[in-house]
């Protein structure tokens, strides 16, 4: 993949857009060099914008690079990324509650990777305060925080706090997927797992 994209006056946000949409295919394809060399492209030339309207896409480019550092397992350097794509919009676009939202639980994942479980928890819970206003309540995005909530609170040995939200994941689970599901198929079997230890 070989693509030249002319830059220069009001064009430099939509080369940035470019820039990042390659860096996107990169990532996909598993070549991480490759993808963070088009996000720093990206962020290079949104970095020339003398209106300063490209805050929003500065913010896109540093999740996405907190992503490819979080897929190489270099969870300390996502987590990084990740906090400033939250500052840019914890600041600047504190009613783009679907970006907040993003911004937590990558953070929760970051922090959940690195095995810093109550931080994880925190801006987890964070998640799921916007989720509750801005999501249906079906939605994959409540099971999926559930999950990872329950899953802290399993590692902890914290069997009660992990059954709780380990159903209420496997029943969203349920209402989205069918029974053959991996997600509905793994989360069920948390939950046997746990209900066994617990019989004990």
């Amino acid at each position: 993949l070989n693509i030249n994209i002319s830059k220069g006056g009001r064009q430099d946000s939509d080369a940035a857009s470019n820039y990042n949409s390659i860096g996107e295919i990169y990532r996909q394809k598993g070549d991480y060099v490759k993808a963070r060399e088009y996000y720093d492209k990206a962020l290079e030339a949104l970095g020339k914008d003398p209106a300063g309207k490209a805050l929003a896409k500065q913010a896109v480019c540093y999740n996405n690079i907190g992503i490819v550092y979080q897929e190489e397992k270099q969870y300390k350097e996502a987590l990084d990324y990740y906090n400033k794509a939250f500052k840019i919009r914890k600041k600047y676009f504190p009613s783009d509650e679907t970006s907040l939202g993003m911004s937590y639980n990558n953070i929760g994942n970051a922090y959940y990777l690195l095995r810093l479980y109550e931080d994880a928890i925190f801006y987890y819970q964070e998640a799921l305060k916007i989720y509750k206003k801005t999501l249906p309540p079906q939605h994959p995005k409540f099971a999926s925080t559930y999950n990872n909530i329950g899953a802290i609170y399993d590692d902890g040995g914290k069997f009660n706090e992990a059954l709780v939200f380990y159903r209420d994941a496997y029943q969203i689970y349920c209402s989205i997927y069918p029974a053959t599901h991996p997600n509905v198929i793994k989360i069920k079997e948390n939950i046997q797992r746990i209900e066994s230890k617990m019989k004990k």
